[in-house]
Parts: structure tokens; sequence; C-alpha cells
């Protein structure tokens, strides 16, 4: 009997110990599964950051701006313009808006001044469908827009629609929000929003944008730079800042667009009065009077009422480019005055420095008047450019167009490289020995603190020893 009580003892036992575990291990499975389900809770909460970005949704949707937080400094400057910073901070950001509202749209206001005969390429096209269908491809026709799903560029999708500079609560996110496009600044816990309006720029190196303000137009202060297909801070603006209040003045609009109507200094236009694109009549003079009289006279063979450049003397058909592409200039008078026959000395003055001197953008002719091949001979811009094609990029084509001049293309005249490259590759591509692309410190821009320095073509025509070199060494060798 007593034994039979032992084993039942035991038996109780190993009962309440095996029991004891299962509890105890189910306590552990409770808490494991008590803090998943606290993780699971906490990650269904929005965080703050969050709900500040929901409730700006809210505001932006609404057509509202966000009120400036305490925490930040809000002030005018004596330039009118509205400065946002904070204490212990060397970033800010200056709008011509006041902080908490939005950029003003522009109004459907009457012109101040007659248009006088601009009408645009789309108008030219009707009479000249093959020349407008090539012509709208060029740089020329894409040098400004508004900004639109099509002629926009740059990504608008997480995480690439995002620029964050150098200073963690400094950033900017590129969205679309409709049909319409936008660039949110996010200032420590401010954002604000600024619409895309007008594009400047084909895209070949980039495209920088443009927003209304009542009639007054301002550059945005982030651009798109295709090296990298990405977003950036615009030239000469500082990483960290969100400047807005960079006004675009006729100057600008002058060598981006055919005409507009400019009310006042130093950036008032009438909106509905832009004619986008350097189009057809910058070159050939402003087509109303010449399209009136060919639909009132169909059977009028010839062009009446406008330039030829072609049969213009020489200096006088190279005054055209000269408008833009002879260096950074300033306006004598009112813009959009220049005609196809003046001289651009009439209604421009060189600005401050040799633009001979650098590579920009815009001084192509100067670089080029440099040249030996430009000085001893009657060549204009129109024997390697063709305005009413696109040819970027095409080496090959500008190449056979230097042989036209340039045929003692022999072992001779590349003797040095003769034994590295084949006649062909020589004969394919001139421009990269002779117009070197390089990187230079009057174009630069910063992306998070970081400088980029796009290359640009050079005109200036000349033999480049270290171009030549660079040419060898990425090409394949002959085998």
């Amino acid at each position: 009997m007593l034994v039979r009580k032992k084993h039942l003892l035991i038996v109780a036992l190993t009962i309440c110990v095996i029991g004891w575990f299962l509890y105890a291990e189910s306590r552990v499975d409770d808490s494991a599964s008590d803090v998943a389900r606290l993780r699971k809770l906490k990650r269904s909460r929005p965080t703050e950051s969050e709900i500040a970005t929901a409730n700006f949704d809210a505001l932006a949707e609404a057509g509202k701006g966000q009120p400036v937080p305490a925490g930040l400094i809000n002030h005018r400057d004596p330039s009118g313009f509205w400065f946002v910073g904070k204490n212990g901070q060397d970033v800010g950001v200056e709008v011509p808006f006041a902080p908490g509202t939005i950029p003003k749209p522009p109004k459907s206001v009457p012109p101040i001044h007659e248009n006088p005969g601009f009408v645009g390429a789309v108008a030219c096209g009707k009479c000249h469908p093959e020349t407008f269908k090539t012509f709208s491809q060029t740089a020329h026709h894409r040098t400004s827009s508004p900004a639109t799903a099509e002629t926009l560029n740059g990504p608008f999708t997480p995480p690439e629609n995002v620029m964050q500079t150098s200073n963690y609560d400094v950033n900017f996110t590129m969205l679309k929000r409709g049909d319409r496009f936008y660039q949110r600044v996010s200032f420590f816990d401010w954002k604000f929003e600024v619409p895309f309006d007008i594009i400047f720029g084909s895209s070949k190196m980039a495209q920088t944008c443009l927003y209304w303000n009542d009639d007054q137009l301002f550059q945005m202060n982030v651009t798109y730079l295709t090296e990298i297909d990405g977003w950036i801070n615009s030239p000469g603006f500082i990483d960290g800042d969100a400047a807005y209040a960079r006004p675009i003045g006729a100057v600008c609009m002058d060598c981006h667009t055919t005409y507009a109507d400019f009310r006042s200094d130093p950036n008032h236009f009438t909106p509905g009065s832009i004619v986008y694109g350097v189009s057809c009549e910058r070159c050939h003079g402003p087509g109303r009077q010449h399209i009136e009289y060919h639909e009132q006279n169909p059977n009028v063979k010839g062009g009446k009422h406008l330039i030829v450049p072609s049969d213009l003397p020489r200096d006088r058909e190279l005054e055209i480019c000269a408008q833009c592409h002879s260096g950074t200039r300033n306006l004598l008078e009112g813009a959009y005055q220049f005609r196809p026959g003046d001289l651009t000395s009439d209604h421009y003055s060189p600005a401050a420095g040799d633009s001979k001197n650098h590579v920009h953008t815009s001084n192509q002719l100067a670089r080029l008047s440099i040249s030996k091949c430009f000085t001893e001979s009657e060549m204009t811009c129109a024997d390697c450019h063709d305005p009413h094609q696109f040819e970027r990029g095409n080496k090959t084509l500008f190449s056979q167009r230097c042989s036209k001049c340039h045929n003692d293309l022999d072992e001779t005249v590349h003797a040095s490289i003769a034994s590295k490259v084949s006649p062909q590759q020589i004969a394919d591509n001139c421009v990269d020995c002779h117009m070197p692309s390089k990187a230079g410190d009057h174009l630069k821009m910063d992306r998070g603190g970081e400088m980029i320095f796009p290359p640009l073509r050079d005109h200036h025509v000349r033999i480049d020893l270290e171009a030549a070199a660079e040419f060898i060494r990425q090409i394949s060798p002959i085998q």
C-alpha cells in the first residue's frame, strides 16, 4: 500500500512539473505574442512625420498653405521678399509670397503692348509641315514650354523624386497632384509648395523651371540635370537653402522665348502673351504679315515679308545667332527688339568680362570667332548646324561637314595618331579632338554639398593634345 502511494505521489509530482513547464512555456509564447501585437500596433500608428505630411496634403488639396511654426524666424527683408529661418542654423527660405500662403496664380489680363507680329511655330507649320515636324524636335523649339507631363523630365515617384540637401532637416520632393506638378519644400517642421508652371531648357543638359506669383516669374530652387537623370540645386543656388525669389527678367525671356509682353521691371509679364520656344520668327522675323499676305495671295511664289538668313551678308547672318550665342548680354532697350539683319550692338551691350575666355552654354559664337577655320574663311554657324533638324550627338554627320573644307584627312595630317586609330575612326569624329566637351568653373551645380560641373562643348576649333589623348584612350585600338 505504501509503495502504491509513493508511485501515485511520483506520478502527481511529474504531472505538476510537466504542467508547470507547459504553463511557463505558454506564458513565454503569450509574452512574445503580446510584444508582437504591441509592435504591430505601433507600426499601424502613423509617425509624427506621417501625420504632418497628411495634414499638409489636406491643406495643399484645399489650396492653402501651412502656417509657419512658432519655432522658426519669419520676417520680410528690405528687398520685399520674405525670409524664414531657424536660430542656430545657417540655412533659410526666401519667397516672394507671404509664408503660410501659396503663390498667387497668374491672372488673365490684357497685354499693355501690342504684339509686333509674332505668331509662333505652329502657325508656320500650317504651310511648312515637314519643316515644322523636324524643327519641333530641336533644342531651339524646346527651350521653353508650359510644364506638362509631356514636357517635364525628371522622376516624380519615390525615392528618386526627393532631393536631400546636406542639412538633414531640409529637402525637396517633386510630386504630381491631379494634372499639376509641384516642388514641395520641407524646412524643419514647416512645408510649402511651389507649382511647376514653365520649363526653361530642352534637357540637352538640364531643365530648370519657373513659377508665377501673380504676373511675376521666378526660378525654382530645384533643377533637373540630364547627366545624372535626377534633381539638383539650380545653378548658383546654395545647398540647404530654399530660394524661390530669383526673378526671371526680360533678358532671360529674350533668349528662351519668341515673345512675351513685358509689363515692368524686374519680372512682370502678361501671362497669356508668351510665345514659347525660340521659333522660326527669331531668325526669319515676325510671321504675321507674311502669313496674312500669302493667305490672301496663294498663287504668289516665293516668301514675302520675311528674311532668309542665308541671303544676308555673312556678318549680319551671324548676328542672328549672336542674339543668344555670343556671351552674356544686357538689353539696351526692351526685349524682342532685334530683327534679322540688325546689328546686335544696336540692341544689346556685352556684360562685364571676356566671354571668349570661357566655355558657357551661350557663348558658342564668341569661342568660334577665335578659331582659325572661322577667321580664315566665310564660315557661318549654318555651315555646321541645320537649324531645322534635330542632329544632337551625331558626330559622324558633323564630321562630314568638317570634311567639306578639310578634305586632307590623310596620314600626314594625323601622323601622330595614325598608328593608334584607323582612318575611318578619325573621319567619323572630328569634334571630340578639335572641339572637346569639358567642365568649367563657370557652370557648377550643388547636390547635397557635392559640386557637379556639367561638360559643355567648346566651339573654339583647335588642335587639343589633351583631348586627342582622351579620344585615343576611349576608342578601341586597331587590332
